[in-house]
């Protein structure tokens, strides 16, 4: 699978809120698996970004805490290469699953831990949708059914 590292860090806390989730095991368990792989590419942005803060910024003080901030004459450069490293394209050994796999079924109910839309959104790009293999395979068919 093939992301960038924004799709990473835009995820990062819909994905740690998702295993609390009332999901099948199975799912919670590739979930995690996921987890762990992100975190690894999480580690370098944050690695990164810290490098780019100490180049960037000088030292002020905040209720008592010394912080980094972005010098106002480099906040356009230290944006460009933030953005530079976002826009990276990073290859997962995750495969996308179906978004249906985390539903619930117990006692011949469904039952849903409701997710969020905005959660839904930042995770889009890690799943699919059995109705959207289901239109494509239609689609494939349909296609090879028509003259050459």
């Amino acid at each position: 699978m093939k992301v960038t590292v924004k799709d990473i860090v835009d995820a990062k806390e819909s994905f740690a809120a998702l295993i609390t989730k009332n999901i099948p095991f199975r799912a919670n368990y590739r979930i995690s698996k996921f987890i762990n792989e992100i975190n690894r590419e999480l580690e370098a942005f944050e690695k990164i970004k810290g490098e780019l803060f100490q180049k960037y910024g000088e030292k002020i003080e905040v209720d008592g805490q010394e912080m980094l901030e972005i010098k106002k004459d480099k906040f356009n450069i230290f944006n460009a290469d933030m953005d530079d490293i976002l826009s990276e394209e990073v290859i997962l050994s995750y495969e996308p699953m179906y978004i249906e796999d985390l539903v619930c079924i117990k006692e011949g109910k469904e039952e849903e831990d409701s997710i969020d839309v905005k959660s839904m959104i930042e995770l889009n790009k890690f799943f699919k949708s059995k109705e959207d293999d289901k239109v494509i395979e239609e689609s494939k068919a349909v296609s090879s059914d028509l003259p050459k």
